[in-house]
């Protein structure tokens, strides 16, 4: 199944996959980016892997400026084409997974999986570089659970907010992060998840924190990607992804531990760039990052995650990311704020 529109340059394709192994039942809805007029086919394609609670058309405007600020490149620095993937559990994936999701569960794993298929069935030879923001990060790190270090078919990644973890880390936080995680499903399971139509949506969200401020490319994404009309009679809209699926995935624990193993084994042989908002808000974004009713957490009991990312440049580990980014005023989901 496949869809195209064309907005400003870009011609966007959305498309269906079939999801490989024990998650053989699952489909994963894909987006592909690129420019009708570009015949450059040494270019570099890219693929984005979004957070919790997103859906790949959030990626729109950042591959809009990617594709704008490159154009005049050597051919093989150029943009050939960019993809993004719904996790099974997310947006589009869970309207096509819907009956099967109540007994299998999107894990990271699973969906790493997938687009693992996805690059060696269908991207043969390319020249690859992978993108993922927080909870994406572990997707893109577990794509090449496997494979060995010099068949790994990126160039390089670039991990926004990673959302990775050692083991050794886990066991002497498991009790605050369960905690946090039960506070986090809470917050999703009271959100606000039905508007009057898209347009009541977009002025809701627009003038609500943490969208207010966002870029408003990203807003309209949300509301013409994230939400659909159960009763296509009824102008009334829903988000895509269930709130049961979502506050699910953030005690897969698993997969960021594994994803953060993944990191430190191709650390030293693949450049990875790691990228963060300078305010270090992910906890309490980690709540307010969906539509939510009812009173807001205090701040301060939900703090930066700052040895996680002490981790990710730990040498000691066999961390050696290619470079470390700080950007300033901006946080969690700093790739949602206007460039």
């Amino acid at each position: 199944m496949s869809s195209s529109s064309t907005e400003s340059d870009l011609a966007y394709e959305q498309f269906t996959v079939d999801c490989p192994g024990q998650s053989s039942a699952l489909k994963m809805s894909v987006a592909r980016y690129f420019d009708p007029a570009e015949t450059n086919t040494d270019g570099v394609t890219l693929l984005f892997a979004h957070c919790i609670g997103s859906h790949k058309e959030s990626w729109r405007s950042v591959i809009e400026e990617i594709f704008r600020n490159q154009r005049e490149k050597d051919s093989k620095l150029r943009i050939r084409e960019a993809y993004a993937f719904d996790r099974q559990n997310h947006s589009e994936s869970a309207i096509l997974n819907k009956e099967y999701l109540a007994g299998l569960k999107g894990s990271i794993g699973l969906w790493g999986e997938a687009v693992r298929a996805f690059v060696q069935t269908r991207l043969k030879a390319r020249r690859i570089v992978a993108i993922g923001h927080s909870g994406g990060t572990a997707c893109i790190a577990s794509s090449t659970l496997g494979l060995p270090a010099n068949a790994i078919p990126y160039l390089s990644s670039i991990f926004i907010e990673p959302m990775l973890l050692t083991n050794s880390q886990w066991l002497l936080t498991s009790d605050r992060r369960k905690e946090l995680s039960e506070f986090v499903g809470g917050f999703i399971r009271r959100r606000k998840d039905t508007w009057e139509s898209r347009q009541k949506a977009f002025e809701w969200m627009r003038g609500k924190d943490p969208w207010k401020d966002w870029d408003e490319r990203v807003v309209r994404a949300f509301v013409d990607y994230a939400l659909y009309q159960p009763d296509p009679s009824s102008e009334v809209v829903m988000l895509k992804t269930p709130k049961d699926q979502e506050a699910w995935c953030y005690p897969d624990i698993e997969g960021y531990i594994a994803g953060m193993k993944e990191y430190l084994r191709l650390s030293k042989t693949m450049p990875f760039h790691l990228i963060y908002g300078a305010d270090g808000d992910l906890m309490l974004v980690q709540c307010l990052s969906a539509p939510w009713v009812g009173p807001l957490p205090d701040a301060n009991s939900v703090h930066s995650d700052d040895a996680v990312k002490e981790e990710m440049v730990d040498a000691s580990l066999g961390a050696h990311p290619a470079s470390f980014d700080l950007i300033p005023n901006a946080g969690h989901l700093v790739r949602s704020f206007p460039p």
